[in-house]
C-alpha cells in the first residue's frame, strides 16, 4: 500500500503539471508581451530587444513574427545602433518590405551614407506601397536632396508627389517655399575677380570687411615698401618685398574665393535646415506599427 501510494504521487504531480502547461504558457506569452510593451515604454530599448528576441524563442511560428523582428530592429534604432540596423538588413533578402527599407534608408542617412540611403529609397519607390508610404518616400527623398544643398532636385520630388497624390499633401507648403525662397548665393569667380581687380574687394563682396581691410592694408603696404626700396635703390629687397606682395595678392584672391564659396555653402545650409525643420516631420520607425496590437 506504501510502495503504490509512493508511485501514484508523482504520476498525479506530473498529470497535474501536464494539465496546468497549456494555462501557464499562453499566462507566459501574455505576460511577456506587457513586460515589452512596458520596457519599450520606459525607452529601455534594449531590453526590450532581449526580450522579444526570447518571446520569439517561446513563438517561432506566431503570425506576428515579421512585425516583431522589425520591432526589435526599430530598438535598435531608437538607441542609437544605427550601424546595428544596416549589418541587419543592408543584405538582407527576407526584410525586404517598405517599413524594413525605409528604416534601412534612414539608418544609412543618419550614419551619412548618403548614395546608400538613395540607393535603398529608389529600391523602396518601386514596391506597391499606399498614398501615405509614397508621401513618406518622398518625404525623405526630399530631405535627403535638401542636405545636400540640392534645391531644385528637391522641388522636383515634391512637385512630383504632388502631382501623383492630389490630396492634401506634407509636400504642398514645402514647394511652395522652395519655389519663394532661394540661398543667398556669392559666387566665387567673381569674388575672385574684384580682389584680383581691387585687392579686399572679393571679401567684401562676400560679407567678411575685415577680411577685406586686412588683405588692403597688406597689399598696399608690401607694394609701398617694393616701389620705396626700389627708389633707395636697395634691389635686393625690392626684389624680396616684391615676391611677397605677389604672394599675398594671391592670397587676396584666393581667400575671396573661399570667402564666397563659404558664404554660399552656409547660406544654402542654413535654408536647408529651416525648410527641414518647418516641413519634414522626424522620423518615427514605429509611426506605422502598432506595436500595442503586436504584443497584446
Amino acid at each position: 500500500m506504501t510502495c503504490s501510494l509512493a508511485f501514484r504521487v508523482p504520476v498525479i504531480a506530473l498529470a497535474l503539471a501536464l494539465l496546468a502547461s497549456p494555462a501557464h504558457a499562453g499566462d507566459f506569452a501574455t505576460d511577456q508581451k506587457a513586460f515589452i510593451r512596458n520596457l519599450f515604454e520606459r525607452r529601455d530599448y534594449f531590453s526590450a530587444i532581449a526580450e522579444t528576441r526570447r518571446l520569439l524563442v517561446y513563438e517561432p511560428g506566431s503570425a506576428r513574427a515579421g512585425e516583431m523582428r522589425y520591432f526589435i530592429e526599430a530598438n535598435y534604432f531608437l538607441g542609437g545602433q544605427r550601424r546595428t540596423v544596416i549589418a541587419h538588413l543592408e543584405h538582407n533578402t527576407v526584410m525586404r518590405d517598405p517599413l524594413s527599407l525605409l528604416l534601412l534608408s534612414r539608418a544609412f542617412f543618419a550614419e551619412r551614407r548618403y548614395a546608400e540611403c538613395a540607393g535603398t529609397l529608389d529600391e523602396l519607390s518601386r514596391l506597391p506601397a499606399d498614398d501615405d508610404v509614397r508621401m513618406e518616400i518622398a518625404l525623405r527623398r526630399a530631405e535627403l536632396s535638401l542636405t545636400l544643398n540640392r534645391f531644385d532636385e528637391a522641388l522636383a520630388v515634391a512637385n512630383e508627389s504632388r502631382a501623383a497624390i492630389p490630396r492634401p499633401n506634407p509636400l504642398d507648403a514645402l514647394a511652395r517655399e522652395l519655389e519663394a525662397a532661394a540661398p543667398d548665393r556669392r559666387s566665387p569667380a567673381l569674388a575672385a575677380l574684384f580682389s584680383a581687380a581691387l585687392p579686399g574687394a572679393g571679401q567684401v563682396y562676400a560679407g567678411r570687411p575685415l577680411d577685406a581691410l586686412v588683405s588692403m592694408i597688406a597689399v598696399a603696404a608690401l607694394s609701398l615698401g617694393a616701389w620705396r626700396a626700389g627708389a633707395a635703390g636697395e634691389r635686393g629687397a625690392a626684389v624680396t618685398l616684391g615676391v611677397f606682395t605677389g604672394l599675398v595678392y594671391a592670397g587676396n584672391v584666393y581667400g575671396a574665393w573661399n570667402a564666397a564659396r563659404d558664404r554660399t555653402a552656409r547660406a544654402e545650409a542654413a535654408l536647408a535646415s529651416g525648410i527641414i525643420s518647418r516641413h519634414v516631420p522626424a522620423y518615427d520607425p514605429l509611426g506605422r506599427m502598432d506595436y500595442k496590437t503586436v504584443f497584446e
